[in-house]
């Protein structure tokens, strides 16, 4: 399965509201790309299954491959 995006983000903020939770990422300055691609699966309805590595260990694995 290919993924519709692939980046590497901060998250700056969780916040708590009635209606759920809400998280920010900050990306890097040339991540434009993958705003837009947010931005379309956002409006589009999609479901999103996010997985988060601690990146220390995921270079370890990947490298280790």
């Amino acid at each position: 399965m290919k993924p519709i995006a692939d980046f590497e983000a901060i998250l700056t903020k969780v916040v708590t509201m009635i209606d759920g939770p809400r998280i920010y990422l900050d990306l890097q300055e040339h991540e434009t790309g993958i705003l837009a691609k947010l931005a379309e699966l956002k409006y589009g309805d999609k479901f999103l299954h996010v997985v988060i590595y601690d990146e220390d260990e995921f270079m370890k694995e990947v490298e280790n491959k």
